[in-house]
């Protein structure tokens, strides 16, 4: 099988073995695998990871092998994958909640990901996706889950907020909220007034910007955080003290009901799906962009 291999500082298309599912695992064949912030961050360093690695965790494939063990799947069946592969025992994924599991490991990071034409994964972390779906459509269960994260945080659509951002999971947060009531703006920082918001959800801030966020809310507000920040940001805490703001972490919803989501209301993807690439032309998919639809390796 051919794979993108990140190996030390460098990227380079391999030939490698195709993977044979273990016990309580299936192999996938990718069909289409979806480019994210995160993983240009691994690719360039910033992230660790394992070496070597191939990198991607946003998926939509078909089952092309099964696992001792493993049942209710079958062969040539359309799949996307959790990438929080979690130890399937914990609290945390009896909630179905793998991300908060203790020892996650993050497809693309920390288990190989899907910049290549095959990868083996727990079966857990198998989501069948509906039928007619586009492989590109189902690649976006992921992102589409990591956006409902924002409906668990303590916001009420009667409340006055925004979002911060104009990037693709600003735009694709804010449909989601739209679906479920919310009015809202789209601002960036600098536009924001003082003391005028009940919530604020944050999708990329720099550590200038974070007081601006803060001074915009009301007193008792709510500052939901959606980017993934690699570095660490000082909090002004007087602020935040004596406004009685509530800092609010916003990960994943629920995984089901982003596939869900998809098959019923595959339009909420409007003009976000952006190019296509073949494995042999990876070096352009992994160029810097600044289109507005997110870049996909397809593979035939």
């Amino acid at each position: 099988m051919k794979a993108l291999v990140k190996e030390g500082k460098y990227v380079q298309l391999q030939e490698l073995t195709v993977p044979v599912a273990g016990a309580g695992e299936v192999l996938i064949r990718v069909r289409a695998a979806g480019l994210c912030r995160t993983d240009l961050l691994v690719i360039q360093g910033r992230l660790p990871a394992i070496d070597p690695l191939i990198p991607g965790h946003e998926l939509a494939g078909e089952v092309a092998g099964i696992g001792k063990g493993v049942k209710g799947f079958e062969r040539g069946e359309p799949v996307t994958v959790h990438p929080m592969l979690g130890c399937g025992s914990c609290a945390a994924c009896g909630r179905r909640q793998p991300e908060h599991c203790p020892t996650v490991r993050v497809l693309g990071i920390e288990h190989h990901g899907a910049f290549g034409e095959y990868l083996c994964v727990p079966a857990r972390a198998l989501w069948k996706l509906p039928c007619g779906l586009s492989w590109q459509t189902g690649a976006y269960a992921e992102p589409v889950a990591a956006a409902l994260g924002v409906l668990r945080a303590d916001i009420k659509p009667e409340q006055e907020g925004a979002i911060c951002g104009h990037n693709r999971i600003a735009e694709l947060t804010g449909r989601i909220l739209s679906r479920h009531g919310h009015q809202f703006q789209h601002c960036q920082a600098a536009e924001l007034m003082p003391n005028s918001l009940d919530y604020l959800i944050e999708t990329g801030l720099s550590a200038a910007e974070l007081p601006m966020l803060l001074g915009a809310l009301k007193p008792g507000g709510t500052l939901v955080a959606k980017s993934r920040h690699i570095d660490s940001l000082a909090l002004p805490w007087q602020m935040i003290v004596r406004k009685d703001i509530r800092v609010q972490g916003a990960y994943y919803g629920d995984f089901g009901e982003a596939v869900a989501l998809l098959g019923a209301a595959p339009e909420l993807l409007s003009g976000l799906i952006g190019p296509a690439f073949e494995l042999a032309d990876w070096e352009r998919f992994l160029a810097p962009d600044d289109e507005r639809g997110k870049r996909f390796l397809v593979l035939d």
